[in-house]
């Protein structure tokens, strides 16, 4: 492993990615060797094609042609324990569910491209996709908790998260007068949720739309940075929150976040594929504990959106969408509460 190398997007960014792939023992061939940009969000992404089908190194899974190099985002590694990463994707690699690790690097990681498209808002509502996806997160939820790790991460990270989050006042984001009240916020959620139901299970947590690869046959989720154990119910409605996507401006959660019977439909499908008793009774009870879990979601986007309206180098435009986090918050919270 090259953790001594540090990836920038430069000019002098494919020899130090040669240098890395040279450090884990995997053969190149030159003559198909290419280096490509990614959409990667917060992160900086390249596919790199190392050979062809037959001239793939030892240590590769047959079928892989490719691997993704990620660079970590700048000043993610507050928002995000890199280890628990790592060790998120060596559990779900071991299980079928996720990529093999090619290599770690000072800011960033390698690992084995997954084939697959990008699935669209659209195949979130197709009979072909969505009942994959479901199934597919329930196999995320039936992981055993017997890893060091098991403790409940929702709260804690969203209080981190506020934390992080510089100071604002005059309602600068909206809705919220100030990070105090944001405070306050988290504790109404806490008390209301803290004890809830929902069994405390491995989760994806970012589970949107460019993390969700559809290869002809089954889904793939990727990028599981945010992953960690806590209330299977939160996984579900922070999935539904981010049908919203990101290329509407505003987002427009009242046109993508699913109506009821969807969601009834895809909560009965999860608790069969999860083994777990189905009455129709338990299916509704699930489908009220979603929505008030949309208000965790939205609360620590916003919170996220602030942090990185401070840090961040990219030229978006995270405070307007904290702004309007918190506004569907509020929209949410008196659906809800109601």
């Amino acid at each position: 492993m090259s953790k001594s190398v540090r990836l920038t997007p430069s000019e002098q960014r494919n020899e130090d990615i040669l240098s890395v792939l040279q450090d884990a023992n995997v053969t190149v061939n030159a003559d198909c060797f290419c280096v490509e940009s990614l959409n990667g969000g917060t992160n900086s992404m390249f596919s790199v094609q190392i050979g062809d089908e037959k001239k793939m190194s030892w240590c590769l899974s047959r079928s892989a042609k490719k691997i993704i190099f990620r660079i970590f985002g700048d000043q993610s590694e507050i928002l995000i324990d890199r280890n628990r990463e790592v060790e998120n994707m060596k559990l779900l690699a071991s299980r079928g569910l996720g990529a093999n690790i090619v290599a770690e690097f000072e800011n960033g990681i390698a690992y084995e491209y997954i084939e697959g498209r990008t699935i669209s808002q659209n195949d979130l509502f197709s009979g072909e996709i969505w009942p994959l996806i479901v199934r597919k997160l329930a196999e995320f939820h039936k992981i055993p908790n017997d890893t060091p790790n098991t403790q409940n991460i929702l709260w804690t990270r969203i209080q981190s998260w506020i934390d992080l989050a510089s100071e604002f006042d005059d309602f600068k984001f909206g809705v919220f007068k100030n990070k105090k009240e944001l405070q306050e916020e988290l504790r109404f959620l806490k008390n209301m949720l803290g004890d809830c139901h929902s069994p405390v299970v491995f989760c994806h947590l970012d589970l949107n739309i460019p993390n969700i690869l559809y290869d002809g046959e089954d889904v793939h989720f990727i990028d599981v940075e945010y992953a960690g154990p806590t209330y299977a119910a939160f996984d579900i409605a922070n999935h539904f929150v981010q049908f919203v996507g990101i290329e509407d401006d505003p987002l427009d959660w009242a046109r993508w976040y699913p109506d009821k019977d969807y969601q009834v439909t895809w909560i009965r499908t999860y608790l069969e594929a999860m083994a777990a008793p189905c009455s129709e009774a338990e299916v509704e009870a699930l489908y009220l504990l979603v929505q008030r879990f949309v208000l965790c979601s939205h609360l620590q986007w916003g919170a996220w959106n602030i942090f990185q309206a401070s840090v961040s180098s990219l030229e978006l435009d995270f405070g307007g969408w904290a702004s309007q986090c918190f506004k569907e918050y509020a929209r949410m919270k008196a659906i809800v509460l109601k």
